[in-house]
């Protein structure tokens, strides 16, 4: 009786099948890696029919999804295995709500110490490892928040009553990486339920400030031009961190009065270095020909400080030569205090200058866009 292969051998032969492609030997060599108890070969033989497609694998997934869900957390320490499973079922866009709706209500407790937790990333021939830099007493940890934010998304795209019901519980999850999950699935379901979730979940003070930025990012893909002035109002928030988080969420290139909210902020507020650092960013972040006049401006007549600070913000621009002449030329009317270091540091060997070469007058007609 020949021997089975062992798990290293069959990860090897995972990566020959990503090479080659879908072949009849394929399809029950997977059959049997989705069989096995390795919580690492499984999560990469899933990765692998999500890959190739192999959609005649749907119900092994499921099969596997259910007894790793069932298994002890040992079995699959830090849910690696059912995450991976989870992505493959929604990349072969499985139309079954059932193990979407098991996983967001799944939860992991694994022992690990207090201090600082990390999760190891397995190599080739390793297994997860918890590990700690303040080795102490143990505590017990949920290792599924990743996998509960996943299967958020999953329901998103699937939609129905109780896939709704579930990510919206989802935002109260003791976990901020669920919560934020949630957050995000919701707006990737978008529609006016979402924006009324996502203006609630903005106004309750999550303990987190990830959360309630991606609330405001999700509002601004959702419904950019009914959220500005709402996501605008964060900017005036005592908390540093979530005005921060407001302005950048201004910055996505999609709604025109962003751009104005985010001047009209500056040019009435006294800010702190970092938010001013924030705003210009943001400012340069909405892509706007008014945006990159408006940036222009403030390196060649504001402060010195201010003058680096524009100049850091239009790094973004660092790929295109005209608006990269623009600002070398902005920064050289400034004879007396030039931002240079800020100029050097991020334009004067960005391939839109390679090796501080002028753009022609011709490139100069190019937009900001």
């Amino acid at each position: 009786m020949a021997r089975r292969p062992s798990d290293d051998a069959l990860i090897i032969r995972l990566g020959e099948m990503i090479v080659s492609g879908v072949t009849d030997r394929c399809i029950p060599e997977l059959h049997d890696m989705l069989g096995r108890r390795s919580a690492v070969l499984v999560a990469r033989a899933a990765r692998v029919v999500a890959e190739l497609e192999a959609t005649e694998l749907a119900a092994d997934l499921v099969a596997t999804f259910d007894r790793f869900l069932d298994s002890s957390g040992k079995a699959d320490d830090g849910c690696l295995a059912k995450v991976a499973l989870a992505e493959a079922m929604d990349a072969l866009r499985f139309d079954d709500t059932a193990p979407f709706l098991r996983g967001i209500r799944h939860t992991q407790m694994e022992w690990a110490y207090e201090g600082r937790i990390t999760k190891e990333i397995p190599g080739e021939h390793m297994d997860p490892e918890w590990t700690s830099s303040e080795k102490g007493h143990m505590t017990e940890i949920d290792t599924a928040p990743t996998l509960r934010a996943r299967c958020a998304f999953a329901l998103a795209r699937l939609g129905g009553r109780d896939a709704t019901f579930a990510i919206t519980s989802l935002l109260t999850d003791p976990e901020s990486e669920a919560r934020v999950g949630a957050v995000a699935a919701m707006a990737h379901r978008g529609g006016s339920d979402a924006e009324l979730l996502l203006r609630l979940k903005a106004s309750s003070d999550d303990d987190e400030v990830d959360v309630t930025a991606e609330c405001f990012v999700g509002l601004m893909r959702v419904a950019p031009e009914r959220s500005t002035e709402f996501v605008a109002g964060f900017l005036h928030s005592a908390d540093e961190d979530v005005a921060r988080a407001a302005a950048l969420a201004l910055g996505e290139p999609s709604a025109p009065a962003a751009f104005a909210a985010l001047r009209g902020y500056r040019n009435r507020t006294i800010l702190a270095p970092d938010m001013e650092d924030t705003v210009l960013l943001a400012i340069a972040l909405t892509r706007r020909d008014d945006a990159v006049e408006y940036l222009l401006g403030v390196v060649a007549q504001d402060t010195p400080q201010n003058a680096g600070r524009a100049v850091s913000a239009m790094r973004i621009y660092a790929h295109n030569a005209p608006i990269a002449e623009r600002v070398r030329d902005a920064v050289a009317e400034r004879a007396a205090d030039p931002p240079s270091d800020a100029f050097r540091e991020h334009f004067d060997r960005g391939p839109g200058l390679p090796d501080g070469s002028r753009a022609t007058s011709a490139d100069m007609t190019t937009g900001a866009r």
